[in-house]
């Protein structure tokens, strides 16, 4: 069916990205799996109910580039990233970046919904990204105030 297929490409595509772009960590495994339940159900609302435009794809597509490429990747207080790391990191992160943005430039005529699930998938990755900053900051410093 054509959520199946969606599903798939999403996860795909958000798999990739996320191993090099790191991103928000839940404190325990049950807050990563009702995270990850609620972004498979966006995406699916999205696949399903949402049709954006030219401009409003370019815009997402814009912006989740901008995060990706300038913010990640982000590290996990729990396992910082030393310089060598995040070099590589970047650099595979970017390789994912480009095949999929040939993925999607190259299905936008034939298969609209490819090109959406890979779109939906780097604005997810990019809130992700923010995110995970947002509580790095709030973990930094409340391990500085309690310190």
């Amino acid at each position: 069916s054509g959520e199946l297929s969606n599903l798939i490409i999403f996860t795909s595509a958000y798999v990739f990205l996320r191993q090099y772009a790191g991103g928000y960590h839940a404190e325990t495994g049950l807050g990563c799996y009702m995270i990850s339940i609620l972004m498979i159900f966006v995406a699916l609302i999205v696949s399903r109910f949402i049709e954006l435009d030219m401009v409003s794809n370019l815009a997402a597509l814009s912006v989740s580039s901008y995060v990706l490429l300038n913010f990640s990747p982000v590290e996990n207080y729990n396992k910082p990233l030393d310089d060598m790391e995040i070099f590589v990191y970047r650099r595979k992160l970017k390789e994912v970046m480009v095949i999929e943005a040939i993925v999607l430039f190259g299905s936008l005529t034939f298969a609209p919904d490819i090109a959406k699930m890979i779109i939906t998938a780097m604005a997810t990755m990019g809130f992700m990204v923010l995110l995970g900053i947002l509580k790095n900051r709030k973990v930094k410093s409340k391990f500085t105030i309690d310190q």
